[in-house]
């Protein structure tokens, strides 16, 4: 009885034992210690930002330190540069390869009406590369006095300058009103022009005196060298009828002088002896 009764008031301290609350509470961290910790935290990101926003934007890395330009044959190449040195000093992330806006700059670019199109090429750390497309002239398109470069589209793009004494020269016998960034004529019109232009002696053993536009773009009025002159339809291949053209003059080559051949009708020609 004794025995047992030791058991239970052993088995009642057990009981009693782990029951304490201490042995269950868990062990509480320091506040002050966390929050030190978290600051410190914090102030290394904040410190890691600035360093990387100076490094990006304020140090030397990448500052644009070299600007290349294609090579050019029409455009004034030095005013291209003077347009991107001012772009690159109105703001000092205009200089900076990261923060430099290659839209904005081509924009700037693209003023000149010589330039077809821009490519800006960023090569880091401290590389710009721009490639101009230039504009072609086809021809010079002349209304009373004045005279315009024309390019392949047909957009009048300059005016003209004694750069292009070679360029064909098409009078408007209208005398319409035009100006620079307009298209008085459509691209078929300078393709024809341009082939006109390239084939016509090698085919005709003649020259082109003048060109004029009679009513509209479909029609060209071409005078030669010689006493005749000819219509063309410049909606039509012109190596096709520049043979049409090359065929008229030999048949009639022992006959009376040629005043003109007439090459608008499809499948058909017409010319006229004086």
């Amino acid at each position: 009885m004794r025995l047992i009764g030791n058991r239970s008031r052993t088995k009642g301290h057990l009981d009693r034992g782990y029951r304490q609350p201490s042995i269950y509470t868990r062990t509480q961290q320091d506040p002050v210690r966390r929050d030190y910790k978290k600051s410190f935290l914090l102030t290394l990101l904040f410190i890691l930002i600035i360093g990387i926003v100076y490094l990006a934007f304020f140090s030397p890395l990448f500052q644009v330190k070299s600007v290349e330009i294609n090579n050019l044959k029409y455009q004034d190449k030095e005013e291209i540069e003077k347009k991107v040195s001012k772009y690159r000093s109105s703001l000092f992330l205009h200089n900076n390869l990261l923060s430099l806006s290659r839209s904005s700059l081509k924009k700037e670019i693209n003023q000149n009406s010589g330039i077809r199109d821009v490519n800006i090429i960023k090569r880091y750390p401290d590389r710009l590369i721009i490639q101009v497309e230039e504009r072609t002239p086809a021809f010079v398109w002349q209304v009373l006095d004045h005279k315009y470069l024309v390019d392949e589209t047909g957009l009048i793009w300059a005016d003209y300058d004694d750069r292009f004494p070679d360029l064909p020269v098409v009078f408007d016998d209208k005398n319409l009103p035009t100006e620079i960034g307009k298209k008085p004529v459509p691209a078929n019109f300078s393709l024809f022009v341009i082939g006109l232009n390239k084939d016509f002696s090698l085919m005709t053993g003649r020259k082109i005196k003048k060109m004029e536009v009679v009513d509209t773009s479909s029609e060209l009025k071409v005078r030669s060298d010689s006493t005749w002159y000819a219509y063309f339809d410049t909606n039509r291949s012109v190596k096709n009828e520049l043979i049409n053209l090359s065929r008229v003059l030999e048949e009639t080559k022992n006959k009376k002088k040629l005043e003109y051949i007439d090459l608008r009708v499809e499948n058909k020609i017409f010319y006229k002896n004086y």
